[in-house]
């Protein structure tokens, strides 16, 4: 019998190996999956799909819920003040930095769509927030963002499928070593921890990761080129979890 097999995506961090390795199309919601499956074991299949991720961010929204902050100088802190006007808010609108947000959100929303049109994948949502705009040396603007709630998420799940007894097993696909309390918990309720870890060059994956997780199953990106094909020919939107 196949084991059951959760898998867990911090998709920022995935993002980012996928980006770095370009195996894939990143903004490609099939590709992604396609990618995914080409870590599990023969003796797996896939009951679920988490992804933890954030909204599309709405960066004109968020820059008016700046008006009237007082925000401070990123070069040097602590030293100069300034109140965020108007003004400011319709001149950072005008730059590049807003085109490309503005493209992002398109880009995101559909991603997003698709993945959450996919079976057994669901979508856990946290928020990112608008630390500062920062006014680079040549004059451009660009904004600091930190995403919050993922990892809590992240956690919150592992405990629960490890205290529910849901899977046989879980596939991580996250570096961030917030999540080690979850997976010293899972792997004491007896449910195996296995980290996926997708890099051409030394891996990021910290010791204290490895030293908590089961396995840590690391693959380059000709690897996982070299079984795309024959994924790509089982998969569809309505039986890939059961192939």
């Amino acid at each position: 019998m196949k084991a059951n097999t959760i898998i867990l995506v911090d998709w920022e961090n995935f993002r980012r190996d996928i980006k770095q390795t370009k195996c894939v199309n990143y903004n490609i919601a099939l590709d992604v999956i396609v990618t995914i499956r080409a870590f599990l074991l023969d003796d797996e299949w896939i009951s679920r799909i988490y992804f933890y991720t954030t909204p599309p961010f709405d960066f004109e929204h968020a820059l008016w819920d700046k008006r009237n902050d007082t925000l401070q100088n990123e070069k040097n802190p602590g030293t100069e003040m300034k109140i965020f006007t108007s003004s400011d808010i319709e001149e950072i609108l005008q730059s590049s930095e807003a085109t490309k947000w503005e493209k992002i959100y398109s880009d995101v929303e559909n991603f997003q769509h698709d993945l959450a049109s996919l079976d057994q994948v669901e979508l856990r949502l946290g928020r990112t927030k608008l630390n500062a705009i920062r006014v680079e040396f040549d004059g451009s603007y660009r904004a600091l963002l930190e995403q919050k709630q993922v990892d809590m998420l992240m956690g919150l799940d592992i405990q629960r499928i490890a205290f529910k007894k849901i899977a046989d097993r879980i596939l991580i696909f996250s570096k961030d070593t917030d999540l080690i309390p979850a997976l010293k918990l899972a792997r004491d309720e007896g449910l195996r921890v296995d980290i996926a870890d997708l890099s051409n060059r030394l891996s990021l994956l910290s010791q204290d990761l490895k030293y908590n997780s089961d396995k840590v199953r690391k693959l380059s990106s000709n690897e996982v080129k070299d079984k795309l094909f024959s994924i790509r020919e089982n998969l569809t939107k309505t039986n890939w979890a059961l192939n």
